[in-house]
């Protein structure tokens, strides 16, 4: 591998990785708060692309406002979910895992009958490259980078300086005695579907442009955030971050050095190996 091409990979892995990061951030902050693993997660980062592209297609939106457009729209619809489907069942891991399933499959259906099965593609706002070091890189997929860095120094500082954050730790914790503390748990878990969703959909919003869209997108891009998780450990933000990042930087390097196949299997491998060595996951904590 040539410097250039080291360089080329470093950039692209922190690209991967900050989308891998957003989708499974979504995810944890879920499982932390609520104590279900949504299985729909998936199709929330595939709406995201969805509602982008055709807000800014159909609609005449500019991109940026298409893009934001779409994350509240998710928020809401995340919160919609919750109340609906899982605020019910909350607390039975079980039937919230077979909602969760049963949702995602619904969306997928639904997302082929309103948007078509045809590969969604968009022309990016950014043009040109940038040389560094000999290596050649597509505006399009650096300007992803600090995108996507400020929607994850967003929810820290949301997480860790606000009353409503706080809160949200609160309840990860011991949702028992938060509740004693005048904490509602009911809007608490609405916020964490709203957040979650909005997460997921910043990223299939801000991958739209380079990568195309598509209703069945949406199992990869969960597979990938389970990975993280147990990886990272579960209900972890840092680990989260941390595993998103290796994960990101082995399907970057692992494309040029291995292929496309091999890549593919290779942050399943780290799964098995971290849970082997360290069930609870790197940054994890046994109870």
């Amino acid at each position: 591998m040539t410097l250039e091409m080291a360089i080329q990979s470093l950039f692209n892995g922190a690209m991967l990785a900050l989308i891998y990061i957003l989708i499974a951030l979504g995810l944890t902050l879920v499982f932390g708060i609520m104590r279900i693993v949504n299985f729909a997660h998936g199709e929330m980062y595939m709406l995201g692309g969805m509602f982008t592209f055709h807000l800014a297609t159909g609609f005449g939106l500019n991109y940026f406002l298409a893009l934001v457009v779409s994350i509240l729209l998710l928020a809401i619809f995340g919160v919609i979910l919750e109340r609906l489907c899982f605020r019910p069942i909350l607390g039975n891991f079980d039937a919230a895992m077979v909602v969760g399933l049963g949702l995602g499959l619904m969306l997928q259906s639904s997302a082929l009958l309103i948007f078509g099965i045809e590969d969604k593609s968009f022309p990016s706002p950014f043009h040109g490259v940038v040389h560094v070091f000999g290596a050649t890189m597509a505006v399009e997929r650096l300007a992803i980078v600090p995108f996507a860095v400020v929607l994850v120094v967003c929810l820290l500082l949301f997480v860790g300086r606000t009353k409503a954050g706080k809160a949200m730790q609160a309840v990860a914790q011991d949702i028992e005695a938060a509740q004693l503390q005048g904490i509602d748990s009911g809007k608490i878990s609405a916020l964490s579907m709203a957040v979650g969703s909005a997460l997921a959909g910043a990223a299939g919003g801000l991958i739209m442009p380079i990568f195309i869209t598509e209703p069945f997108i949406g199992g990869p891009a969960l597979m990938k955030a389970f990975v993280i998780i147990v990886v990272g450990g579960m209900g972890s933000i840092g680990g989260v971050i941390f595993a998103g990042l290796i994960l990101g930087f082995i399907d970057s390097f692992g494309a040029i050095l291995f292929g496309g196949p091999v890549t593919s299997i290779l942050g399943f491998f780290l799964l098995i190996a971290v849970i082997l060595i360290k069930p609870t996951g790197l940054m994890g904590h046994g109870e």
